[in-house]
């Protein structure tokens, strides 16, 4: 996941051919940790899956454009388009089904999603 600032992720949203997700956080939100260590952990293991993390303290363009209204928050966009929006902390579960409805068909993530599952049962 990359954190980086509010005009870049902006950039990547309207340029990208595919999706992009965003994790909206804050600096003093206990979920929204958990939140960052879950996509810290799983995102690597999305083959070319853009997600990033933007502070909703420090990027006021972003929030008011895409009408970020809590944090946690994720949101996805395909092809430049907002087409989900997930409040709160999700389960792992949640944020892999949201995505596996949006992703090209020629990717995998059955063979990702059973890989995570046995890590998690360790």
């Amino acid at each position: 996941m990359k954190i980086t600032d509010e005009n870049t992720i902006m950039q990547e949203i309207d340029k990208k051919d595919g999706f992009v997700l965003v994790l909206f956080s804050t600096q003093f939100c206990g979920k929204c940790k958990i939140a960052e260590d879950y996509l810290e952990k799983v995102i690597p293991q999305l083959p070319d899956f853009p997600a990033f993390k933007c502070s909703v303290d420090y990027s006021p363009k972003i929030v008011e454009k895409y009408q970020v209204s809590s944090a946690p928050s994720f949101k996805l966009f395909v092809d430049g388009e907002l087409v989900q929006t997930l409040f709160g902390l999700r389960a792992p579960d949640d944020l892999y089904y949201t995505i596996k409805n949006y992703v090209k068909e020629k990717e995998n993530y059955e063979d990702v999603w059973a890989t995570l599952m046995e890590e998690s049962e360790k």
